[in-house]
């Protein structure tokens, strides 16, 4: 069968206004690290909200370097739709932000942060430096490549890439024609081709033929929910073909044997006299002459009794 194939077209495109959804890791290189700050108390933080409870994560085996808890609350911000945006990491994976961006700067200063991150009460301050594509209000990570669709058989992989979009188009070639195409999966470009013939839906395994195209006839089969479709060419040797649905091609019979047609003999109405060979037609002529002779004795017998 053949297979899904995919020839992609090259074609630079200008930022497109669509939704783009940020995802992985931030690079170490994404983020610029702000200070470390104390809060003035429970009541009073340099970051009153909580966006994200990192701790959970953490190996304590690399206690020493806990950057990677940084990075994960970056990504995190990035996933809620803000950009250049200031947060902080306390009680080692407590990743807070604020309203105000600023207030940070109203607390005093700490030299206590340790391992990238801070203790209780602590903020190790971080903001996201990188270059994004902000796309119809959605982040679009740096260097992150997003499948946006352009209807079934077709799609934009667009990049980001220091700020900038650049797009290619891809072109889906089923190298048949699909009847149906399955919902397409998350970040995906091309939809798959749905088990689907004249209206109806097909079973996992099994097999059809389509001759929409009345040139040629393809050979199909549903294969975990996926159709797969192979046009077949069928031998032109073929005078006595016997058909067989789901097959394109028939099952070619031997030529049958030929018989004379039925022929009607009238019987004769009358019996013929019977015919004997030469050497008793003699035999049975002298019988029949001494039974002749007999009879006319009794005759006579008879005619002479009856006049005395």
């Amino acid at each position: 069968m053949v297979s899904l194939l995919v020839a992609v077209i090259v074609v630079l495109l200008p930022t497109l206004s669509v939704g783009l959804t940020p995802k992985g890791d931030v690079r170490p290189e994404d983020l610029k690290y702000l200070g470390c700050y104390q809060d003035d108390g429970w009541n009073n933080r340099a970051f009153r909200k909580v966006l994200y409870d990192a701790r959970p994560r953490i190996d304590w085996t690399r206690w020493r370097d806990l950057s990677y808890i940084v990075r994960i609350c970056a990504s995190k911000l990035l996933e809620s739709g803000k950009n250049d945006a200031v947060f902080s990491v306390q009680n080692w994976g407590e990743c807070r932000i604020d309203s105000d961006p600023e207030r940070y700067k109203k607390f005093t200063h700490s030299s206590k942060c340790i391992s990238h991150v801070a203790g209780p009460m602590l903020n190790a301050v971080y903001k996201i430096a990188i270059q994004n594509c902000n796309v119809n209000d959605s982040m679009y990570i740096n260097g992150r490549t997003q499948f946006i669709p352009q209807g079934p058989t077709q799609c934009h992989a667009c990049k980001c890439k220091e700020g900038q979009t650049e797009c290619k188009t891809i072109v889906c070639d089923y190298s048949f024609k699909c009847e149906k195409y399955t919902p397409l999966r998350k970040n995906s470009c091309c939809s798959k081709c749905a088990c689907h013939h004249l209206g109806k839906d097909k079973m996992n395994g099994e097999e059809w033929d389509d001759r929409r195209d009345p040139s040629s006839c393809s050979q199909c089969r549903c294969i975990n929910g996926e159709a797969f479709c192979e046009k077949t060419a069928c031998s032109a040797n073929c005078p006595y073909p016997e058909y067989i649905p789901g097959k394109c091609c028939p099952r070619c019979r031997p030529k049958a044997p030929t018989t004379s047609p039925w022929e009607i003999i009238t019987l004769p109405t009358s019996r013929p006299q019977p015919t004997f060979p030469p050497w008793l037609s003699g035999a049975f002529g002298k019988r029949s002459l001494r039974k002749k002779r007999s009879n006319k004795a009794k005759v006579f017998s008879k005619e002479a009794s009856r006049d005395y």
